[in-house]
């Protein structure tokens, strides 16, 4: 696992091995994690089944239950047929990042 901060974002690198229940609690019990949005990034994983697509839902749910905050999945064999539709994914860290703008964009919106 190898995190990368950039004023809110976190970028966290995980390998097929590490996409769990277990690095999900760990990910959700970093203080550091709290204030920012989260990019999963898969790179190098090749296929995911069931039980990675669900730890992968649940530290979403997690962290959108904490707060205000983006997650998202970058994976680049991603394709929407095999991702649960609520578990934001795309295959470039750019299309994450414009992601995540969007979603502050709509938030600061919906605020006012």
């Amino acid at each position: 696992m190898h995190i990368h901060k950039k004023d809110l974002i976190a970028t966290i690198k995980l390998n097929a091995e590490e996409i769990n229940l277990d690095t999900a609690n760990q990910l959700l019990k970093d203080p550091t994690l709290k204030p920012c949005h989260i990019i999963i990034h898969l790179e190098g994983v090749t296929d995911l089944d069931e039980e990675q697509l669900d730890a992968l839902f649940y530290l979403s749910e997690m962290v959108r239950a904490e707060g205000e905050h983006s997650f998202v999945v970058v994976y680049e064999h991603y394709n929407p047929d095999d991702f649960p539709e609520e578990l934001i994914a795309c295959p470039t860290l750019q299309e994450a990042l414009d992601i995540i703008e969007m979603e502050e964009i709509e938030r600061d919106l919906f605020d006012d």
